[in-house]
């Protein structure tokens, strides 16, 4: 700073020397001024066309995205009418299916000669009471139809809520364009004032250069001005140089302060570590000095930390030979009892009552070496089982008994469900079965009857299908085979219950149940009806096979 206020100063002299030309000197210098003006209002004005591009740009871009948000607000629109169409025709379908089934129900109780209820004329002839018609299909397919209805809704009330925020960033984006539209007049009208007064200032400093050729004039005093003005720029920019190389400089000792205080603040932890409280400054040597006070007493510690494990390792030794020498010298082994020996020697030795007193402190003193053999021995046999579990096998055997586990407790649900809170199935993978009505008394499986293995095998099955499901795989298709003739109507109504969750929970898994229950037939809907060739005996297919 001290050179380049010199060399303006020298500029300065130069330009008041060489005649009358202070003012020359400051009309050049209110020339460069304006010159760095007008460069300054060219850069600003160019930023403010940049800015109002990319204003315009923006609005581009979101028109479009506004428009795509309209478009998926259409499509959204129609899918919804769409849906709540099918919803209207589902609706019906029941309501058709269900006066269906009521005219099949008046067919049942109509008879020939007999009035019908609803004309109330004679009935000639009584028609077939035909196929049951399709309620649950047609519920199904109505729930189906209202779920899509709600996707379809929640999808049309996203497009809205996306339509919305798209009209609102666009109306922010115009905004924004307006702005930057008057900016860049503002900058405009700046630049034009800007090259007005520069173009002011140069008529004026040709004006000023007195007699003789201007042109002449003009060289000789602009290379004496340059030699001085270009030595005040150079000490300008080396001046500059230096302010950079000083922040530079600052931030660096910043960053060391910050540095040096997160270390100061580490090693006050590691006083805390070992158990006394300090505050250590930021400053270098109160840290150094602190982190070499530190090691000399982490080594310190280490040392005692040696020393007293060896004296204690020396005191365990000891403590083992004297319990082996007393027991030597009373006569014992390792594993006799000791206080029926100690008895016998008392009433045989009464006078060695403060020997025996000695003895049993000296055994008491190394009461702690058993327990930390029992310890060791405990942890030994933990790591044998550890090694023994984590071997391949083992452990796949774990892994598939907690399954197995998993699917039991899943299975109970459905088993209490399905039995009428009558059974569970045990908390282990074995798969027994808990008597509820017998205060929850196990039993094995094969105790069952037919018909409570039928539900236990459809309870596994429906926790099966939840199992698979939850981690994300599927069960496409089911076949259960019989059990249905040894269920009384309460648990065929269940296990029917349960069938129809196996179908609820994917539309699309196939279920074939095979039995020669007649109330079957009217609880399913697609059949295929089997039978024998009265003279071959083979199976043939008697109706229904069109369906599968």
């Amino acid at each position: 700073e001290a050179a380049r206020t010199e060399a303006e100063a020298a500029r300065s002299a130069v330009a008041e020397r060489v005649g009358d030309q202070a003012a020359f000197a400051a009309l050049v210098a209110e020339h460069q001024h304006l010159v760095a003006g007008a460069e300054r209002a060219a850069q600003a004005r160019d930023r403010a066309g940049v800015s109002a591009l990319e204003a315009i740009e923006a609005v581009e871009r979101l028109t479009e995205a506004h428009e795509q948000a309209r478009r998926s607000l259409d499509e959204a629109a129609r899918a919804l009418e769409g849906a709540v169409a099918r919803v209207g025709e589902a609706d019906r379908a029941l309501h058709d299916a269900r006066h269906a089934d009521m005219a099949r129900t008046l067919r049942t109780e109509l008879v020939p000669g007999e009035p019908c209820p609803v004309c109330a004329q004679a009935v000639a002839t009584v028609p077939r009471a035909g196929r049951a018609p399709a309620i649950a299909s047609a519920q199904r397919t109505l729930e189906k139809v209202k779920q899509a209805e709600a996707k379809g809704r929640a999808a049309h009330q996203t497009a809205a809520a996306e339509v919305a925020a798209a009209e609102e960033r666009l109306s922010s984006a115009r905004a924004r364009e307006q702005e930057r539209a008057h900016e860049l007049e503002q900058a405009d009208e700046a630049l034009r004032a800007a090259e007005a007064a520069l173009a002011a200032a140069q008529s004026e400093l040709v004006d000023r250069l007195g007699e003789g050729d201007p042109r002449v004039l003009l060289e000789e005093r602009s290379r004496e001005l340059a030699e001085v003005t270009a030595a005040a720029e150079r000490a300008t920019a080396a001046a500059s140089e230096a302010r950079s190389a000083l922040e530079q400089a600052r931030r660096l000792g910043d960053e060391s302060r910050a540095r040096l205080g997160a270390l100061a603040n580490r090693l006050a932890s590691v006083w805390g570590m070992l158990g006394q409280t300090r505050e250590v400054q930021a400053e270098p040597d109160i840290v150094h000095d602190a982190f070499v006070e530190v090691g000399e007493r982490l080594i310190e510690a280490d040392e005692r930390a040696g020393a007293s494990l060896a004296t204690a390792r020396t005191e365990m030794d000891g403590a083992a030979a004297t319990v082996r020498d007393v027991l030597e010298r009373a006569g014992l082994g390792p594993g006799d009892d000791f206080t029926m020996a100690l008895a016998q020697a008392a009433a045989e030795r009464g006078a060695a009552d403060e020997q025996v007193r000695g003895s049993r402190a000296t055994i008491e003193a190394g009461a702690d070496l058993d327990a930390r053999i029992v310890r060791a021995k405990i942890e030994h046999a933990l790591a044998q089982r550890l090694t023994a579990d984590l071997q391949p096998g083992r452990f796949l055997a774990f892994l598939l008994e907690e399954e197995r586990r998993s699917l039991a407790e899943l299975g109970s649900l459905h088993f209490e469900q399905l039995s009428g809170n009558a059974y569970r199935f045990t908390d282990d993978d074995r798969f027994e079965v808990l008597d509820m009505n017998a205060a929850g008394t196990e039993r094995r499986a094969d105790s069952l009857s037919g018909g409570e293995t039928f539900l236990a095998s459809l309870a596994l099955a429906l926790a099966l299908a939840e199992m698979v499901a939850r981690g994300g795989g599927r069960l496409d298709a089911f076949f259960l085979d019989e059990g249905f003739g040894s269920l009384d109507p309460e648990h065929l109504d269940r296990a029917m219950d349960g069938v129809g969750r196996l179908v609820a929970d994917d539309p699309r898994r196939l279920v074939v149940l095979v039995s020669h229950v007649e109330q079957m037939r009217e609880a399913l809907e697609d059949l295929i009806v089997l039978d024998k060739h009265d003279h071959t005996g083979e199976t043939m297919v008697v109706s229904g096979a069109a369906l599968v």
